[in-house]
């Protein structure tokens, strides 16, 4: 079936206005940047299995008794005896002043570093928010563009440009397209070092014994 000028042009038209359109769904889905509450959420949760992690390491010092430390009473040719050791009061209470002082500065290094980590996160969550009004700004210059382009387009059908022209304007265009599609992929790579940074949707896997 032969198709007549006028609706070669209107079919063009409509597969590059409809090859526009899917670019535009497409980059508008490839990154999703979630609420920054989310993103600390998950790393104070992390810092929060990493702090009970770290504090079991003393588990055994802390539940040593009180008595392990005095003196054992027991019996020596049928007599009460005492056995002393160097486990003595001192003892006892040099080595929960020890853990005490350790588990503090546990608490402190653990405290610090994860405040450390959600104001870099911060840094991360505002630059990629940066990135999203940079694309805006694009793309407010490619509609410009496109408008232009169509006018272009439909010169090059009428044949009123030279085929350099025509070549050009398609060249001109590809590029902008390709510049858009670049930055929707550098946010996207962004997106991913920040889940990364914040321990989002860390798997919680064990080993089996």
């Amino acid at each position: 079936m032969l198709i007549n000028k006028p609706t070669q042009k209107l079919l063009i038209l409509g597969l590059f206005f409809l090859k526009i359109s899917n670019l535009s769904a497409q980059n508008s889905n490839i990154s999703a940047l979630k609420e920054f509450s989310e993103y600390k959420k998950s790393l104070k949760s992390y810092y929060l299995k990493l702090w009970h992690a770290k504090r079991a390491e003393f588990k055994d010092l802390n539940e040593k008794s009180f008595l392990f430390y005095f003196p054992s009473i027991g019996l020596q040719f049928g007599l009460p005896s005492i056995q002393f050791s160097t486990r003595d009061y001192a003892t006892y209470k040099r080595d929960k002043s020890l853990l005490r002082s350790k588990l503090n500065s546990l608490d402190e290094q653990l405290e610090l570093e994860m405040n450390e980590r959600l104001q870099a996160l911060k840094i991360e969550y505002e630059k990629i928010k940066v990135e999203y009004d940079k694309v805006s700004v694009l793309q407010g210059k490619l509609k410009y563009l496109k408008a232009l382009h169509s006018i272009k387009l439909e010169c090059c059908l009428k044949r009123e440009c030279t085929p350099e022209e025509c070549k050009k304007a398609e060249m001109e265009m590809f590029e902008h397209e390709q510049t858009e599609k670049l930055s929707w992929l550098n946010i996207k790579i962004m997106v991913l070092e920040l889940e990364k940074n914040a321990k989002y949707e860390f798997p919680n896997e064990y080993f089996t014994h």
